[in-house]
């Protein structure tokens, strides 16, 4: 499916430094490859710009120069997967040399195709709205406040405490996966913060999307899934571009109170057309101008 349209917006907002970044790479010389990113940075800006820099190529050389089944799903995410630990290992060495320890959580939209894979590392998020105006989830914060990821932080050798009106890993860390945070990777594994995604697959064909919105937690902390899609559903029907409702929504987070850098981005994509019925295809099939 080709996208229509697409921009993203971010703003410093309240806090006294942007560590937020962005990624996007169009390559569809060899086969249609798309890759949208939005990276939160904590401790600084280094890490979130390192890896929106790395990305997007180290994601399209994982799936395209390695031989993978690309129409195998868990063979696109397995593909996924790898390019995310190789940016996160590049980027851990890299802190390492420059004694700091930050890092970053990043929500990505890689178009495959006809798939539409969501990974996500961290607690930014993506969301779908779909043509009926509904509103589908394509990735779930990655947060000591799940169960399941608190029981593999603590598994891992981490405890974890709640501070500040939320679970953090050894009583400071908010995601528990991310791209960077070296001093939690040290020694053998497994260790309490990944780079590991997790990936959603969609099938365009199947189930296209009208778009999908990417955005740091400083949207989510402020706007739902539900009433983000409603504003962004509402301002393409006023016929909107991708950037100005960007810009709307990372303004509307600021008004409402965020306290966090805030970052959108919207994707549109073009809706398919509508299904001749099979007498005028067959009539379209006996036409001598077919």
């Amino acid at each position: 499916m080709a996208f229509l349209d697409w921009g993203v917006h971010g703003a410093q907002g309240r806090r006294p430094t942007m560590e937020d970044a962005h990624c996007h790479i169009t390559n569809d010389d060899v086969l249609p490859y798309r890759i949208w990113a939005v990276l939160d940075g904590h401790g600084g800006p280094f890490a979130s710009e390192f890896a929106a820099d790395a990305l997007g190529e180290t994601v399209q050389r994982t799936l395209y120069d390695q031989g993978r089944d690309l129409e195998d799903d868990r063979e696109v995410a397995e593909g996924i997967s790898e390019a995310f630990e190789s940016v996160d290992e590049k980027l851990c060495e890299a802190l390492r040399q420059r004694g700091t320890c930050d890092g970053t959580t990043c929500i990505a939209a890689v178009v495959v195709g006809s798939k539409l894979c969501i990974a996500n590392v961290g607690d930014s998020r993506a969301v779908c709205g779909m043509p009926d105006g509904s509103t589908r989830e394509v990735s779930w914060d990655q947060t000591c406040d799940r169960a399941d990821e608190a029981k593999r932080v603590q598994a891992a050798g981490a405890t974890v405490k709640r501070s500040a009106g939320g679970a953090r890993i050894n009583g400071e860390l908010v995601p528990s996966r991310a791209m960077g945070d070296p001093e939690y990777k040290v020694g053998s594994r497994p260790h309490p913060v990944i780079a590991t995604p997790e990936v959603a697959i969609m099938d365009m064909v199947e189930s296209p999307p009208h778009f999908a919105l990417l955005a740091c937690d400083g949207l989510w902390d402020v706007c739902t899934n539900e009433t983000a899609v409603a504003m962004v559903s509402r301002c393409l029907n006023k016929g909107k571009r991708a950037q100005k409702i960007c810009e709307d929504l990372v303004k509307f987070a600021i008004n409402e109170g965020s306290t966090d850098n805030v970052t959108a981005l919207l994707v549109v994509f073009q809706q398919p057309s509508p299904r001749k019925s099979p007498s005028k295809e067959r009539a379209l099939r006996r036409s001598p101008s077919s």
